[in-house]
């Protein structure tokens, strides 16, 4: 497969689609919300800004992007589930995890030792291994923006391990990724990987 055929030019592929009367629509919004036009404007010009012609795989995210809603997305996101976790590990009810029939019921992540002891551990630290998916959309207004997803369409595990590559088909060197994991614990435990032996 060549270069031109790989990643987000596969999304670009065969312009221009909308050649011919009636090919493109321009619904309104107040019947129908459209989805994003990502990466080729209706003119044809690739965006700069979204995509890099020797990335195929990336999808570029400005500093301005990253300041105004990524960190708060991820913060907003991070709170909600961290609070949610504490109030659990404290015996105090959680709606958004007890709410729904049988979430801890033979849970393997909250087997009866541990729901006995809640409310017991003072000392308990929280870490969450948590992939998100995430998307360009556009709502109401048409702005475009960067949303979060609660996970993969592929499921947890994929985004998690795909978490240790640079970049497709390119794993991180295994001290590289180990490193990354027993910092994460360190700063949550305050101990290292020798105190642990």
């Amino acid at each position: 497969m060549g270069l031109a055929n790989r990643g987000w030019q596969t999304l670009l592929a065969g312009f221009p689609w909308f050649v011919g009367e009636g090919r493109f629509p321009l619904p309104a919004y107040s019947e129908f919300m459209p989805p994003p036009r990502l990466g080729r404007s209706p003119f044809g010009s690739v965006d700069p800004l979204l995509f890099s012609e020797d990335d195929p795989y990336g999808w570029r995210v400005s500093e301005k992007e990253e300041e105004h809603e990524f960190k708060p997305g991820l913060e907003r996101i991070a709170k909600q589930i961290m609070g949610a976790l504490v109030k659990l590990g404290r015996g105090l009810p959680e709606r958004r995890i007890t709410g729904y029939k049988g979430n801890l019921q033979n849970n393997p992540y909250w087997p009866p030792a541990l729901a006995e002891q809640a409310g017991h551990l003072d000392h308990e630290r929280y870490v969450v291994f948590l992939p998100l998916a995430l998307a360009k959309t556009q709502d109401s207004k048409g702005r475009v923006t960067w949303t979060f997803f609660g996970g993969s369409e592929q499921g947890p595990e994929r985004a998690f391990w795909q978490s240790f590559y640079s970049a497709l088909g390119q794993e991180l060197p295994e001290q590289e990724a180990v490193s990354f994991v027993l910092r994460l614990l360190a700063a949550a435990y305050g101990e290292t990987a020798k105190d642990a032996a």
